[in-house]
């Protein structure tokens, strides 16, 4: 699995400590996702998925 996350975003610093990226990350700053070798998310799209089929459940 690999995930690419989009560091040109200002919450996304500093760049020097990769692992203060990765806590710092949300959702939105994920690029890409491929998982053995087939794209999930691919430049900030969902690829793949029927997004109008999913429904989000929420508290309720």
């Amino acid at each position: 699995m690999a995930i690419a996350l989009d560091a040109r975003n200002i919450g996304a610093w500093p760049h020097h400590d990769a692992s203060a990226v990765a806590l710092q990350a949300h959702p939105g700053n994920v690029e890409s996702v491929l998982i053995n070798g087939e794209w999930h998310r691919r430049d900030g799209v969902l690829v793949g998925t029927d997004v109008a089929s999913v429904q989000l459940v929420g508290p309720t």
